[in-house]
C-alpha cells in the first residue's frame, strides 16, 4: 500500500535541508571610512604695534619718546636718553621752564628703566673761587635731581657730584663760553670722573705757583 506524502511536507522538508547548507562564500564587513585628521592650528603670529606719529614726548605713552616724528619704545641704552644738559644763569641755580622740559625726557628714560642708574654734575664757569664753584655746582646738581625726582624718578637713581669750575666745556674766557659752562648733565650709566678735591688742590696749587713765579726783567 503506497502512501502520499503531501506536498506541503516536501516543501517544509527542502526549507529545512537550504537553512542547514553551508554558505559557498564568506562575505567581508564593509571598510571603514578613512579618518581625517585636521592639521593643527598655527601659532598667532605677533604683531607690532604701529608706531605713532608724533611732535613732542608729551604725544606719546609715558614709556615712549618722539624720535623722528614716531613714539619709540624706551629700552636700555637708548641713544636718546645718553644725556641731557641744562643751563644756568650766572650765579643761579634755579631751572629755567625750558630746562624743565628738557628734563622730562631725562624722567621718561629713567622711570621707563628702572634698573637704570644717572649722574646728575654741575658746573660753573671759572669766574669765582674753586671753593665757591664747588657749593654752586652741588646747588646746581642738587636742583635737577630734585626736579626729576618730582617727576617720578627714584632717589635710588642718582648720584649728584660737582666739579665747580674744573671741567669746563670752552676754555676761553668769554660770555659765550662762560655761558656754555654754567651746567648741569644727567648721564645715564656715568661715574664720576675725576675726585674733586683733587682737582681743586690743583687749580690751588696753579694759582700758588703763578703768584709766586719770578717776573721777567724788562728789556733795558
Amino acid at each position: 500500500m503506497r502512501f502520499r506524502i503531501p506536498s506541503i511536507v516536501l516543501s517544509l522538508a527542502a526549507l529545512a535541508a537550504c537553512s542547514h547548507a553551508q554558505p559557498v562564500g564568506k562575505t567581508e564587513p564593509p571598510a571603514p571610512p578613512p579618518v581625517v585628521v585636521a592639521p593643527a592650528p598655527s601659532p598667532p603670529v605677533a604683531q607690532t604695534p604701529p608706531e605713532t606719529a608724533c611732535s613732542t614726548d608729551d604725544q606719546c605713552a609715558r614709556s615712549e619718546l618722539c624720535e623722528q616724528a614716531r613714539c619709540v619704545a624706551i629700552t636700555a641704552g637708548m641713544e636718546a636718553c645718553t644725556t641731557q644738559t641744562v643751563h644756568f644763569e650766572f650765579d643761579r641755580a634755579d631751572l629755567s621752564q625750558a630746562d624743565r622740559n628738557q628734563l622730562q625726557r631725562s624722567a621718561r628714560c629713567l622711570e621707563a628703566v628702572p634698573a637704570d642708574r644717572a649722574l646728575v654734575d654741575g658746573d660753573c664757569d671759572e669766574r669765582g673761587t674753586a671753593e665757591y664753584n664747588v657749593a654752586l655746582g652741588f646747588k646746581r646738581a642738587h636742583s635737577v635731581a630734585s626736579y626729576l625726582e618730582n617727576l617720578g624718578v627714584s632717589t635710588s637713581q642718582l648720584s649728584e657730584v660737582s666739579y665747580g669750575e674744573e671741567i669746563p666745556l670752552c676754555k676761553e674766557s668769554t660770555e659765550d663760553c662762560w655761558a656754555m659752562n654754567r651746567r648741569a648733565d644727567v648721564t645715564r650709566g656715568a661715574t664720576p670722573r675725576h675726585d674733586v678735591a683733587d682737582l681743586i688742590r690743583a687749580d690751588e696749587q696753579r694759582d700758588r705757583n703763578a703768584h709766586t713765579a719770578p717776573q721777567a726783567k724788562a728789556d733795558p
